[in-house]
């Protein structure tokens, strides 16, 4: 058995509680190696050897034989940017002792703790009951909540510093603005003087609640196309103010557009919380530099990522702060200056847009954060789904083609039964059928048994406005049909059948890979 070094003790000495209070399996893995490190009480159940005997151990030795070539494209992936991949999940199958196999959903994340990287492997055993399921997925619930709580508490003594002085400030203004006007009129430039500190007070109250709700709700949210160069374009022009207040110097190299999957408001956010952090830095008194203060922001595509550096010339982080400017609720500034929510609330955006976000470096010369998200282009490639629509009704047609094409599914027509079969042999990757029932030359429930019997994965979708008609059909039949909608539908009944086309591509999506 190989032993853990010393950074590898360090690492399971922080964690090691957490993780054996887990009602999932876990096994942690160190990246450079693929060696197991870690096995919680859980896993061993599961795999049936003691953590002694897994430590050491390849990850492949966890698996069967046909889990090798998935294990190998999860390292592939993870080796292209360790950063910049969100938590994957594979139907696999963990090799016991005995030699029986037990089928499992093993979820891989990437963590870097002190500085290593380490993959984060976790297994749902599918041969559990119904009830051992519901009983681990409350047990994550469980921890969830634990966890905000948590986060709560820690973040309750910070706020009140933020809020307090602000709020003091606004105070303290206006009770000089009320002496000041009790003795005479003021002039334009007194007024000003006095309603400065006001404004960047309540802008700095707005930062910290826009901060906190980032924090709290799940990003990712409402995803469109959107122009990245633009979003950093406005975050850049919304920042010119105080980049003059403070003499910063702002450059840019933005060739554009680029083309993304993303929420626009969160995606600007990010951009300016890694400005202004870069802004506060800078902000200090005691700093000076001969050549002014700069910041540069750069925007290139590579490999299908869009990525976006910001470097700024104002101090750099401390050493041994870097490994943590991403974690919630650490902050370098004095109390008061900062909950230290930035950087992480942008972390947790990047991520759930599929990117990834890092500290390039920082050093006398500055400091440059990098992030990288997909581009479009790499999106469409990778979701393009091939859908078939079946109506004989040409309005209905172009209304269901304009809904999916938005969607982003490469959608064909067909008027009939007929025509759906030829359209079915000239595109054999159609995975969603969308068909009427009653259609000339050949009636829907027909059209369906040709179809699943020669493309069986195909997802099958019934619009009608004779979905009752359905109740005269035999079991078989209505076994083949996946989803109905009836006509006429509303944009939430539509919605909800996307929802549920969504979610049954990419299971079959993760199952095949």
């Amino acid at each position: 058995m190989i032993k853990p070094d010393s950074e590898i003790l360090k690492i399971l000495s922080q964690a090691r509680v957490w993780w054996e209070r887990l009602s999932l399996p876990i096994v942690l893995v160190d990246f450079s190696s693929l060696n197991i490190i870690y096995a919680n009480p859980r896993s061993e159940e599961l795999i049936g050897k003691p953590m002694d005997t897994l430590v050491g151990l390849n990850w492949v030795s966890v698996f069967d034989s046909e889990a090798v070539a998935t294990l190998k494209s999860v390292g592939d992936l993870y080796k292209i940017d360790f950063d910049a991949f969100m938590p994957t999940e594979y139907n696999l199958r963990v090799l016991r002792r005995s030699g029986r196999s037990v089928p499992v959903i093993c979820s891989f994340s990437g963590l870097i703790m002190e500085g290593r990287k380490l993959l984060l492997l976790s297994f749902f055993d599918l041969s559990k009951d119904v009830a051992e399921k519901q009983r681990l997925a409350e047990d994550l619930k469980s921890i969830y909540q634990m966890s905000k709580l948590a986060d709560l508490g820690r973040i309750a003594s910070s706020v009140a510093h933020e809020m307090n002085n602000p709020l003091m400030v606004i105070q303290g203004q206006a009770e000089i603005l009320e002496l000041k006007v009790a003795k005479g009129p003021l002039s334009s430039k007194d007024v000003e003087g006095i309603l400065y500190p006001i404004y960047r007070s309540i802008e700095r109250m707005t930062q910290i609640i826009g901060q906190m709700r980032s924090a709290a709700l799940p990003a990712g949210t409402d995803l469109k196309k959107v122009d990245l160069t633009q979003v950093i374009r406005d975050g850049l022009f919304l920042l010119e103010p105080r980049a003059k207040f403070l003499g910063v110097e702002i450059d840019s190299n933005l060739p554009g557009p680029v083309l993304i999957e993303a929420n626009q408001n969160q995606m600007e956010q990010v951009i300016l919380n890694i400005v202004n952090n870069a802004f506060d830095s800078m902000e200090d008194e005691k700093f000076q530099i001969k050549s002014g203060l700069k910041l540069r922001v750069e925007e290139k595509v590579e490999d299908g990522f869009a990525v976006v550096s910001i470097y700024n010339n104002g101090p750099p982080i401390p050493i041994e702060f870097q490994q943590n400017v991403m974690s919630p609720f650490f902050s370098t500034k004095d109390i008061g200056k900062g909950p230290g929510l930035g950087l992480s609330v942008s972390m947790g955006i990047v991520k759930a847009h599929h990117g990834g976000l890092k500290l390039k470096y920082s050093n006398e010369q500055g400091t440059c954060f990098e992030f990288k998200i997909p581009t479009s282009s790499r999106f469409d490639e990778k979701m393009k789904v091939k859908v078939l629509v079946v109506d004989d009704e040409v309005f209905v047609r172009d209304v269901l083609f304009q809904r999916l094409q938005s969607e982003g599914f490469e959608v064909v027509l067909a008027r009939n039964g007929s025509e759906a079969l030829e359209e079915i042999m000239n595109h054999p990757d159609i995975a969603v059928l969308f068909t009427d029932l009653r259609m000339p030359t050949m009636a829907g429930l027909e059209l369906i048994r040709h179809i699943r019997s020669i493309m069986n994965e195909v997802l099958v979708i019934v619009i009608s406005g004779f979905l009752d008609s359905l109740n005269e059909a035999e079991g078989q039949d209505l076994a083949l049909i996946d989803e109905t909608l009836e006509k006429p539908f509303t944009g939430a009944e539509f919605r909800r059948v996307l929802d549920f086309v969504h979610q049954k591509i990419e299971q079959k999506r993760k199952s095949s890979v």
